[in-house]
Formats: C-alpha cells, structure tokens, sequence
C-alpha cells in the first residue's frame, strides 16, 4: 500500500486498515522506538473500540479518533523516513548507515572488552 493510501484511510478516520497498512513497511524497518509507538497506538485504538463496542459513551470518542489518526500520520512520516535512510543510496543516507554500523561495531567491542574484564571468564583464553 502505497503512503498517500495509508494518509488518506487514516483522514477518513478508517484507522484500523491504515494500521494496517503500516504493518509492511515496519516490517522494513528496524527501529525499536518506531515499532513500540506502533504497538501501544494500535492498543489504544482496540481499547477505545472495546469500550465502545460494551456500549460505552464517550462525549470525546471524535476527538480521541482525531489524536490517534494524527499520531498514526506522524508516525507514517516517521517510518518513512527512517526506510529512506536504513535502505537509499544518497550521501546523507549512506552517512547515517555508516554511523550506525560503527556504533554497533564499537558497542559490541565495548562489550567484549568488558566481558574480558571479568574475573570468572575470559573469552581470550591465554594458554
């Protein structure tokens, strides 16, 4: 489903296809921040539904449909922008994807190097 789809299910307050319309491109992208936001505006969508569907009354139910179809929005650009720079080739992309290769690389020796500082285990052995 193509972006300007997802924005106009979620204008037309159609919330849940254009949740779920999303589901594709966070498989895309591996940000944990990006997925946890997804996963707590997709439960407060069901638990809004679920207390509507036991004929609860909500004198705010419009505007509480308007926040969250306006977090999804924001997070569509969010996901969006975070696929364009874990997967295009431009300079700033290909900068971002360097960065972060080298903070992972560093963060595992770091890791290593203190796991090696313990006491009880050493993963060089020395012979």
């Amino acid at each position: 489903m193509e972006k300007k789809e997802i924005e106009n299910l979620l204008l037309e307050h159609r919330i849940r296809e254009g949740m779920e319309g999303m589901k594709p491109l966070l498989a895309q992208c591996h940000h944990t921040q990006l997925s946890n936001q997804f996963v707590t505006l997709e439960q407060n969508y069901t638990y809004m539904l679920s207390f509507l569907s036991r004929n609860g009354k909500d004198e705010n139910r419009a505007s509480m449909q308007q926040a969250i179809a306006r977090k999804g929005l924001l997070l569509l650009d969010a996901l969006q922008r975070q696929i364009r720079l874990e997967k295009s080739t431009d300079f700033y992309s290909k900068t971002y994807q360097l960065v972060n290769t080298q903070a992972s690389h560093n963060s595992l020796i770091q890791h290593l190097e203190e796991w090696n500082q313990r006491d009880d285990v050493s993963i060089f052995q020395q012979e």
